[in-house]
Protein backbone atom coordinates (compact mmCIF):
# COMPACT_ATOMS: atom_id res chain seq x y z
CA UNK A 1 0.00 0.00 0.00
CA UNK A 2 2.86 2.37 0.85
CA UNK A 3 4.51 1.62 -2.45
CA UNK A 4 1.26 2.20 -4.37
CA UNK A 5 0.66 5.55 -2.63
CA UNK A 6 4.17 6.88 -3.23
CA UNK A 7 4.04 5.78 -6.86
CA UNK A 8 0.70 7.46 -7.53
CA UNK A 9 1.29 10.80 -5.77
CA UNK A 10 4.23 13.10 -6.48
CA UNK A 11 3.68 15.39 -3.48
CA UNK A 12 2.75 13.79 -0.22
CA UNK A 13 3.37 13.63 3.51
CA UNK A 14 2.83 10.32 5.22
CA UNK A 15 2.33 9.77 8.93
CA UNK A 16 2.47 6.10 9.89
CA UNK A 17 0.60 4.81 12.93
CA UNK A 18 1.77 1.33 13.80
CA UNK A 19 0.86 -1.08 16.54
CA UNK A 20 4.22 -2.82 16.51
CA UNK A 21 7.00 -1.13 14.52
CA UNK A 22 9.17 -3.37 12.36
CA UNK A 23 12.88 -3.12 13.20
CA UNK A 24 15.93 -4.54 11.41
CA UNK A 25 15.99 -7.57 13.68
CA UNK A 26 12.57 -8.79 12.53
CA UNK A 27 12.33 -7.37 9.03
CA UNK A 28 11.23 -10.11 6.63
CA UNK A 29 9.58 -10.52 3.26
CA UNK A 30 10.56 -9.52 -0.24
CA UNK A 31 10.72 -5.80 0.55
CA UNK A 32 12.80 -6.26 3.70
CA UNK A 33 11.51 -2.88 4.83
CA UNK A 34 11.39 -1.47 8.35
CA UNK A 35 8.95 1.11 9.69
CA UNK A 36 11.70 3.72 9.81
CA UNK A 37 12.80 3.10 6.21
CA UNK A 38 9.22 3.63 5.04
CA UNK A 39 8.13 6.54 7.25
CA UNK A 40 11.33 8.10 8.55
CA UNK A 41 12.33 8.96 12.09
CA UNK A 42 9.94 8.11 14.88
CA UNK A 43 8.06 11.21 16.07
CA UNK A 44 6.46 9.71 19.18
CA UNK A 45 5.84 6.41 20.88
CA UNK A 46 2.93 5.38 23.06
CA UNK A 47 3.49 2.01 24.67
CA UNK A 48 1.07 -0.40 26.31
CA UNK A 49 2.51 0.74 29.65
CA UNK A 50 1.33 4.28 28.83
CA UNK A 51 -2.06 2.95 27.75
CA UNK A 52 -2.51 1.02 31.01
CA UNK A 53 -1.53 4.12 33.00
CA UNK A 54 -4.09 6.20 31.10
CA UNK A 55 -6.82 3.61 31.61
CA UNK A 56 -7.22 3.02 27.86
CA UNK A 57 -6.64 -0.73 28.07
CA UNK A 58 -7.18 -3.30 30.80
CA UNK A 59 -4.09 -4.01 32.89
CA UNK A 60 -2.47 -7.39 32.60
CA UNK A 61 0.30 -9.31 34.27
CA UNK A 62 3.11 -11.15 32.49
CA UNK A 63 4.39 -14.28 34.18
CA UNK A 64 7.23 -16.43 32.84
CA UNK A 65 7.31 -20.10 33.75
CA UNK A 66 9.86 -22.73 32.83
CA UNK A 67 8.04 -25.92 33.72
CA UNK A 68 10.13 -28.13 31.44
CA UNK A 69 13.60 -27.50 32.85
CA UNK A 70 15.26 -30.20 30.77
CA UNK A 71 14.50 -28.12 27.65
CA UNK A 72 15.82 -24.83 29.03
CA UNK A 73 18.75 -24.75 26.58
CA UNK A 74 16.50 -24.82 23.51
CA UNK A 75 13.55 -22.74 24.71
CA UNK A 76 15.42 -19.48 24.11
CA UNK A 77 16.32 -20.39 20.55
CA UNK A 78 14.48 -19.42 17.40
CA UNK A 79 12.01 -22.15 16.56
CA UNK A 80 13.16 -22.24 12.94
CA UNK A 81 16.84 -22.39 13.88
CA UNK A 82 17.22 -26.08 13.09
CA UNK A 83 15.21 -29.26 12.80
CA UNK A 84 16.50 -30.67 16.09
CA UNK A 85 15.37 -27.57 18.01
CA UNK A 86 11.86 -27.82 16.50
CA UNK A 87 11.65 -31.49 17.38
CA UNK A 88 12.69 -30.86 20.99
CA UNK A 89 10.26 -27.96 21.45
CA UNK A 90 7.40 -30.05 20.01
CA UNK A 91 8.36 -33.26 21.78
CA UNK A 92 5.51 -35.16 23.40
CA UNK A 93 7.33 -35.16 26.75
CA UNK A 94 7.73 -31.35 26.83
CA UNK A 95 4.18 -30.64 25.70
CA UNK A 96 2.75 -33.14 28.17
CA UNK A 97 4.67 -31.44 31.01
CA UNK A 98 3.33 -28.02 30.03
CA UNK A 99 -0.22 -29.33 29.54
CA UNK A 100 -0.08 -30.97 32.97
CA UNK A 101 1.05 -27.67 34.54
CA UNK A 102 -1.80 -25.79 32.82
CA UNK A 103 -4.42 -28.26 34.03
CA UNK A 104 -3.03 -28.21 37.58
CA UNK A 105 -2.90 -24.41 37.81
CA UNK A 106 -5.80 -23.40 35.53
CA UNK A 107 -8.34 -22.69 38.27
CA UNK A 108 -5.91 -20.56 40.26
CA UNK A 109 -4.51 -18.64 37.28
CA UNK A 110 -7.97 -17.85 35.89
CA UNK A 111 -9.51 -16.94 39.27
CA UNK A 112 -12.16 -19.65 39.10
CA UNK A 113 -12.80 -19.12 42.80
CA UNK A 114 -13.75 -15.46 42.31
CA UNK A 115 -17.19 -14.30 41.24
CA UNK A 116 -18.14 -11.21 39.25
CA UNK A 117 -21.17 -9.77 37.50
CA UNK A 118 -21.20 -9.66 33.71
CA UNK A 119 -24.18 -8.00 32.01
CA UNK A 120 -26.52 -8.94 34.82
CA UNK A 121 -25.33 -12.54 35.23
CA UNK A 122 -22.98 -13.93 37.85
CA UNK A 123 -19.80 -15.51 36.49
CA UNK A 124 -16.82 -17.23 38.06
CA UNK A 125 -13.26 -16.78 36.81
CA UNK A 126 -12.09 -16.28 33.26
CA UNK A 127 -11.35 -18.32 30.15
CA UNK A 128 -8.05 -18.61 28.32
CA UNK A 129 -6.52 -18.83 24.87
CA UNK A 130 -3.41 -20.92 24.25
CA UNK A 131 -1.60 -19.75 21.11
CA UNK A 132 0.79 -22.36 19.72
CA UNK A 133 3.72 -22.06 17.32
CA UNK A 134 2.29 -24.40 14.70
CA UNK A 135 -0.58 -26.69 13.76
CA UNK A 136 1.55 -29.64 14.84
CA UNK A 137 1.95 -28.15 18.33
CA UNK A 138 -1.78 -27.37 18.55
CA UNK A 139 -2.62 -30.98 17.69
CA UNK A 140 -0.22 -32.30 20.30
CA UNK A 141 -1.54 -30.01 23.04
CA UNK A 142 -5.13 -30.99 22.27
CA UNK A 143 -4.23 -34.69 22.41
CA UNK A 144 -2.26 -34.32 25.65
CA UNK A 145 -5.04 -32.35 27.35
CA UNK A 146 -7.49 -35.13 26.44
CA UNK A 147 -5.18 -37.90 27.71
CA UNK A 148 -4.31 -36.12 30.96
CA UNK A 149 -7.92 -35.31 31.80
CA UNK A 150 -8.96 -38.91 31.03
CA UNK A 151 -6.24 -40.14 33.41
CA UNK A 152 -7.40 -37.76 36.15
CA UNK A 153 -11.00 -38.84 35.75
CA UNK A 154 -10.01 -42.54 35.84
CA UNK A 155 -7.97 -42.01 39.03
CA UNK A 156 -10.85 -39.98 40.57
CA UNK A 157 -8.66 -36.87 40.87
CA UNK A 158 -11.42 -34.90 39.10
CA UNK A 159 -15.05 -35.54 38.27
CA UNK A 160 -15.98 -35.93 34.62
CA UNK A 161 -18.40 -33.01 34.84
CA UNK A 162 -15.62 -30.75 36.16
CA UNK A 163 -13.14 -31.49 33.35
CA UNK A 164 -12.09 -28.45 31.36
CA UNK A 165 -13.82 -27.89 28.04
CA UNK A 166 -11.24 -27.46 25.29
CA UNK A 167 -11.80 -26.32 21.70
CA UNK A 168 -9.26 -26.04 18.89
CA UNK A 169 -9.12 -24.01 15.70
CA UNK A 170 -6.62 -23.91 12.87
CA UNK A 171 -6.60 -23.65 9.09
CA UNK A 172 -4.10 -23.14 6.32
CA UNK A 173 -3.33 -19.42 5.83
CA UNK A 174 -4.30 -18.03 2.45
CA UNK A 175 -1.63 -16.84 0.07
CA UNK A 176 -0.62 -13.20 0.36
CA UNK A 177 -1.59 -11.09 -2.62
CA UNK A 178 0.01 -7.90 -3.92
CA UNK A 179 2.19 -7.54 -0.84
CA UNK A 180 -0.71 -7.65 1.63
CA UNK A 181 -1.05 -10.10 4.49
CA UNK A 182 -3.92 -12.44 3.73
CA UNK A 183 -6.92 -12.59 6.03
CA UNK A 184 -7.67 -15.78 7.91
CA UNK A 185 -9.61 -18.26 5.83
CA UNK A 186 -11.79 -21.18 6.83
CA UNK A 187 -10.82 -23.57 4.03
CA UNK A 188 -9.71 -26.93 5.42
CA UNK A 189 -9.25 -28.66 2.05
CA UNK A 190 -5.50 -27.97 1.98
CA UNK A 191 -4.83 -29.54 5.38
CA UNK A 192 -2.89 -32.77 5.31
CA UNK A 193 -4.71 -35.94 6.34
CA UNK A 194 -3.41 -35.94 9.94
CA UNK A 195 -4.27 -32.28 10.56
CA UNK A 196 -7.69 -32.67 8.93
CA UNK A 197 -8.57 -35.80 10.90
CA UNK A 198 -7.68 -34.37 14.31
CA UNK A 199 -9.56 -31.15 13.61
CA UNK A 200 -12.58 -33.17 12.47
CA UNK A 201 -12.42 -35.28 15.65
CA UNK A 202 -12.06 -32.12 17.76
CA UNK A 203 -15.15 -30.59 16.17
CA UNK A 204 -16.94 -33.87 16.95
CA UNK A 205 -15.83 -33.56 20.60
CA UNK A 206 -17.17 -30.00 20.61
CA UNK A 207 -20.51 -31.17 19.22
CA UNK A 208 -20.73 -33.79 21.99
CA UNK A 209 -19.98 -31.16 24.68
CA UNK A 210 -22.49 -28.58 23.52
CA UNK A 211 -25.08 -30.45 21.46
CA UNK A 212 -24.09 -28.76 18.18
CA UNK A 213 -23.67 -30.30 14.73
CA UNK A 214 -20.69 -28.56 13.13
CA UNK A 215 -18.31 -30.14 10.61
CA UNK A 216 -15.44 -29.19 8.32
CA UNK A 217 -17.72 -29.05 5.29
CA UNK A 218 -18.81 -25.86 3.52
CA UNK A 219 -19.69 -22.95 5.79
CA UNK A 220 -20.08 -25.22 8.81
CA UNK A 221 -16.44 -24.82 9.87
CA UNK A 222 -16.69 -21.03 9.78
CA UNK A 223 -19.87 -21.28 11.88
CA UNK A 224 -17.99 -23.51 14.34
CA UNK A 225 -15.32 -20.82 14.66
CA UNK A 226 -17.99 -18.18 15.32
CA UNK A 227 -19.72 -20.41 17.87
CA UNK A 228 -16.45 -20.96 19.77
CA UNK A 229 -15.80 -17.21 19.75
CA UNK A 230 -19.20 -16.55 21.30
CA UNK A 231 -19.15 -19.46 23.73
CA UNK A 232 -15.76 -18.55 25.18
CA UNK A 233 -17.48 -15.51 26.67
CA UNK A 234 -19.94 -17.59 28.66
CA UNK A 235 -18.43 -20.99 29.58
CA UNK A 236 -15.15 -22.23 31.08
CA UNK A 237 -13.20 -22.97 27.94
CA UNK A 238 -9.60 -23.28 26.83
CA UNK A 239 -9.33 -22.12 23.23
CA UNK A 240 -6.40 -23.70 21.41
CA UNK A 241 -5.29 -21.47 18.53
Amino acid sequence: MHRAITKRFTKYSIFGFTGTPIFDANSTGALGATTESLFGERLHEYTVVNAIGDGNVLPFRIEYNNVSAQYRDVEGKTRDEDEQTRELLNSDDRIRTIADYILTNYAKKTNQGSGYNYKGTQRRGFNSILATSSIEAARKYYTQFAHLQAERIASHDIREDSALKIAIIYSKPGAAQQGFMSEENFDTDDLNDEDWQLLSDAVGDYNAMFGTSFSLEGNSFENYYKDVSQRIKTVSLIFLL
